[in-house]
């Protein structure tokens, strides 16, 4: 099914804002762009030196030098979909306007109506396919209790879908600089605090486990560790968050 679309996508360059539009052949109803932006977000929270244009693009696996750039919307004549992404650096959120686009030989200009306004994060929840029924727990330190702060969810657990609530902790945890704990709370990502965690942890299909660690010359920082098989808990993942979001956010 081909859908092409166009994407306005916040940029910057040597510090300077702008917007991209890029045309994107192919199938590009919410369904498939629900996933673009699931990458695009992954790839944006991993890498902190990259716009969200930059972001989409790297998701796309596609080469800069050759992607289709536009210079607007209204270039291209056989586009169904319309997607324009707004950036809040200082919140770091993103506000999406989708519409569609109806062409008939006996108008002049196509038919432009939007169908959804809202976060990307709420037009991923709304048109991505259902979660998986895999279970996780997510046992994470918290820098000021130095304690763990446990996490259970029922649903929505493979590596891919955990990089996504992964890669949302990790942007609220660099814009607001609260503690990981409290990002991952606050990104709403359906899992309940649960005070059992080594009852659960041998129940749940994964864990999920990030933990400070010093390096020889001193760094600080976190390792996420990631295990699957419930009560083998075989270790598949141990690394920096930001990797586990590049490697299992993509598709």
């Amino acid at each position: 099914m081909s859908t092409p679309a166009t994407y306005k996508i916040h940029d910057w360059i040597e510090d300077v804002d702008s917007d991209l539009f890029l045309y994107a052949s192919g199938d590009n109803t919410p369904q498939k762009a629900a996933v673009k932006f699931t990458n695009m977000l992954n790839i944006y929270h991993a890498a902190y030196n990259q716009s969200p244009a930059d972001a989409f693009i790297a998701a796309e696996r596609t080469s800069p030098f050759k992607f289709s750039f536009r210079h607007s919307h209204e270039q291209d004549a056989d586009t169904a979909y319309r997607y324009t992404i707004d950036f809040s650096l200082h919140t770091q959120s993103f506000f999406l306007t989708a519409e569609t686009v109806q062409r008939r030989w006996w108008r002049k200009k196509p038919l432009i109506r939007p169908f959804f306004r809202g976060s990307v994060e709420e037009f991923i929840q709304r048109y991505s396919s259902s979660p998986s029924l895999v279970t996780g727990l997510y046992k994470i330190q918290d820098e000021k209790t130095q304690g763990d702060v446990c996490f259970y969810s029922d649903h929505g657990n493979t590596p891919r879908e955990a990089a996504f609530k992964l890669a949302l902790m990790n942007g609220l945890h660099q814009a607001t600089h609260s503690a990981y704990s409290e990002a991952f709370s606050q990104a709403r990502q359906g899992a309940e605090i649960e005070g059992r965690p080594s009852e659960i942890s041998s129940a749940s299909d994964y864990l999920y486990t990030l933990e400070p660690f010093t390096d020889e010359e001193g760094w600080e920082g976190f390792t996420l560790k990631a295990y699957a098989d419930g009560n083998n808990h075989r270790l598949f993942f141990e690394g920096c968050l930001e990797d586990f979001i590049k490697i299992f956010g993509k598709n």
